[in-house]
Order: structure tokens, then sequence, then C-alpha cells
């Protein structure tokens, strides 16, 4: 009975252990896949666009609407939509590298990319799109009602003047 403890706390122990070498290598191959000589400014903008989903949660549903708006969608093909799906992902590609090099270093974008691979920024990153998106529209709400009082304040100026 002794033995059978034994064997199961050596195999609980056996796999707690190989659990942690697993997080530990998987967190060491980013590290390694990060290293400022192997990666572009350009593979490192791409890689941040990965990590924060954009192309499932920004991208497709922008060009979806737009193959909609311009009825692409209910004449063109499947194969001829999804070259220019291509097409389009390359010219965003060219304007986030492009827009990115004004305000990172290829290492700025690597410290976010790490960041990201933590459990704070998986979590960050999961909400960051509904987040922008509540703060868009409270502040379009409290920007109308602050406009208000404004308009509001100089009714009373111009009242006090008359």
């Amino acid at each position: 009975m002794k033995f059978i403890v034994f064997l199961l706390i050596a195999f609980f122990n056996t796999n707690q252990i190989i659990a942690q070498d697993k997080k530990r290598k998987k967190k060491q191959d980013i590290e390694n896949s990060l290293d400022l000589d192997k990666i572009t400014f350009d593979e490192a903008v791409i890689k941040l666009l990965e990590l924060q989903n954009w192309e499932e949660n920004v991208f497709n549903p922008l060009l979806s609407q737009t193959y909609q708006l311009v009825g692409a969608d209910l004449i063109l093909d499947k194969d001829e939509l999804e070259a220019l799906r291509q097409e389009a992902i390359k010219d965003w590609h060219k304007i986030q590298i492009r827009t990115n090099k004004k305000y990172f270093t290829k290492e700025d974008l690597i410290e976010v990319i790490k960041f990201f691979n933590t459990d704070a920024g998986k979590k960050m990153n999961k909400n960051l799109l509904t987040i922008s998106q509540e703060n868009y529209s409270e502040g379009y709400e409290w920007g109308l009602q602050f406009g208000n009082k404004i308009r509001e304040l100089i009714n009373k100026k111009r009242e006090e003047k008359n």
C-alpha cells in the first residue's frame, strides 16, 4: 500500500514538473523567437497584429462590410474575394508598419509582444476591443452632455449681457 501511495505521489510530482517545464520552454521559445537579431521590425509589427487577433476582430468584419457595401459579395466568386482579401491584408500590413515606425522601435515592439504573451497581457488583449468600444460610446455620450453644458453657459452669459 505504501508503495502505491509513493507511486501516486511520484506520478503527480512528475506531472507538475513536466507541466512547469513545458511552460518554461514555451516562454523561452517566445523569447528566442523575439531575438533582436532574428526578427525584423516588419515581422514584429505583424506578430503584434497576430497577438491582438487583429484579422479576426477588426479586419475581417471591416472587409465583409466593404464587400457588402459595394456588392462584391454578390458578384465576385470566392477565389476573387480571397485574392482581394490577401491583397488588402498586405496593404494593411504596410500601413501598420509605416505607422508603427513613427512611434516605436523594434525593441519597443518586442517588449509589447512579450507583455501580450503574459497572463495580464492576454487578459488585456482579450478585452481591449470591448474596452475601446465602451470608451468610445461613453465618450461620445459624455461629449454631447458636456457640449450641452457649455452651450448652456454661453447662453446664460449672452442673456446676462442683454
